[in-house]
């Protein structure tokens, strides 16, 4: 089969803290343990063209620009994990897949994926549906996150639910001073904004 399989292994990191370069993963990827990759410098994007399956771990990319799927992008995670896939993308997400709202897979029990940007509003999810929270960073404690459910976190603090796109699920913002939380329903079906 082509494509890296790494079976057997605990975990598998690519980039570092520092790196600032776009890392590229254009042939499948396949670990037993948790995947993380690093680019969150300046510049930072994290491209995922191919399937990147681990069968028990964390799957965690960030970039200090954009987290993009590619055509061929999916994410696979087995784990039973609360966070079995977290991306994290100092400016967009971006799913470009063509398996759209199918494209980040999770076979474990409760799990969910997150993905943090700095805007979701201008993120491109591609029929990716989950609750949003405003106001919160990767990194930082949020008391606004939810404790289950695939959630869109922006950086960019919001004081209406309706702001930014909305994929039918639960919307949660802060007021811009931190002061209140407010919730409700969202009724738009997704896709870009």
């Amino acid at each position: 089969p082509s494509g890296i399989i790494l079976d057997a292994l605990a975990s598998f990191t690519l980039g570092s803290a520092t790196n600032s370069a776009t890392i590229s993963i254009d042939n499948p990827l396949t670990v037993d343990g948790a995947i993380t990759i690093l680019s969150p410098g300046p510049g930072g994007n994290v491209a995922i063209n191919s399937a990147l399956t681990s069968h028990f771990g964390v799957i965690m990319a960030q970039a200090g620009d954009d987290v993009m799927l590619g055509p061929d992008g999916l994410i696979n995670s087995g784990t039973s994990a609360t966070d079995a896939v977290i991306l994290v993308a100092g400016d967009q997400f971006i799913n470009g897949s063509v398996l759209g709202g199918e494209s980040l897979h999770l076979t474990g029990g409760g799990s969910r994926w997150l993905i943090y940007s700095a805007d979701f509003s201008n993120d491109t999810r591609n029929n990716l549906a989950g609750n949003e929270v405003y106001g919160c960073n990767f990194g930082t404690a949020c008391a606004l996150l939810p404790s289950a459910g695939n959630t869109f976190v922006s950086a960019r603090a919001s004081s209406t639910t309706s702001s930014g796109s909305s994929t039918g699920g639960s919307t949660t913002s802060s007021s811009s001073t931190g002061g209140s939380t407010t919730s409700g329903s969202s009724s738009s079906t997704g896709g870009s904004s």
